[in-house]
């Protein structure tokens, strides 16, 4: 038995195999960069969830408008909190369904937001007429009631607020 005979046969073939994948390699470079760029396009369309992101490895990142489709779901969303007088609420210009959402938190009580923003409720609730908050949040959407939420049920649906994450004062 001659083995290293067979070895050096198996290690001719095994290198011209290398040399056959790096000439195809080259060839096919376009067609490998065309596939990245078309799932890269493919993964950042809007969907339910933003390009299939989470926050903390489990609640989805969901667009303000698709809240109606998570009810009773943990969720985070970016949106924009504004009002006057009494009549607050969360909301986005661009959604195509009428949803007025109440802003409560979870807790002792639903209507006081966390003492490290304070303040900057305070400012918009003092100058409503030139300023909005732009809020990040992680919470759950609810449309249980049927007399409404906030003031005199005045919005058809409440997002309760387990983790406000951002909270920034913009100027109209």
């Amino acid at each position: 038995m001659n083995f290293g005979c067979q070895t050096d046969v198996f290690q001719f073939s095994h290198h011209r195999q290398y040399l056959f994948v790096g000439r195809n390699f080259k060839k096919m470079r376009k067609v490998l960069i065309s596939i990245i760029c078309f799932l890269t396009v493919i993964s950042c369309r809007t969907g339910k969830t933003l390009s299939n992101q989470t926050y903390k490895d489990s609640i989805p990142i969901i667009d303000f408008c698709d809240l109606p489709d998570y009810k009773g779901r943990q969720v985070y969303i970016k949106c924009n909190y504004s009002g006057v007088d009494e009549y607050w609420g969360l909301g986005q210009k661009k959604c195509k369904s009428k949803i007025s959402v109440n802003l409560e938190f979870s807790g002792d009580n639903p209507f006081r937001e966390p003492k490290e923003f304070e303040n900057v409720f305070r400012e918009v609730h003092d100058n409503y007429y030139n300023s909005y908050l732009e809020i990040e949040a992680v919470g759950v959407f609810e449309t249980d009631r049927k007399n409404g939420y906030g003031h005199l049920g005045s919005n058809n649906s409440r997002f309760v607020v387990y983790k406000l994450i951002r909270a920034t004062l913009i100027r109209k």
